[in-house]
């Protein structure tokens, strides 16, 4: 952030000729796709000092941009192909009959 590699990312999205709910659902795609695959804290640590200054010149509530942040990243925790809930399936006994199938499914 102190070489300015976040002013030339927020630069960035902000020159694509799309509505602010476009950029919007970029954002929140690539929130989407890290929380795949990268755990919440790193994700919060990289996005936040480049989204916040893109929330605030978009002209979003503060608060409610960073709610979404935090849902898109809940639900891309629960996503395939790395969901941390399936590998609850291997702290039970095989006797309860439950498989990681069982798990994915519900």
């Amino acid at each position: 952030m102190v070489l300015g590699c976040g002013q030339v990312v927020e630069e960035f999205i902000l020159w694509v000729p799309f509505g602010r709910w476009a950029l919007f659902t970029v954002i929140m795609f690539i929130v989407f796709i890290l929380g795949m695959f990268i755990d919440w804290v790193g994700i919060l640590l990289i996005i936040i000092p480049i989204a916040t200054p893109i929330a605030a010149t978009l002209k979003f509530d503060a608060l409610w941009f960073a709610m979404m942040i935090c849902v898109s990243l809940q639900i891309a925790y629960l996503s395939p192909p790395t969901p941390p809930r399936s590998f609850c399936s291997g702290r039970h006994p095989d006797h309860f009959g439950i498989s990681t199938t069982t798990i994915i499914a519900a």
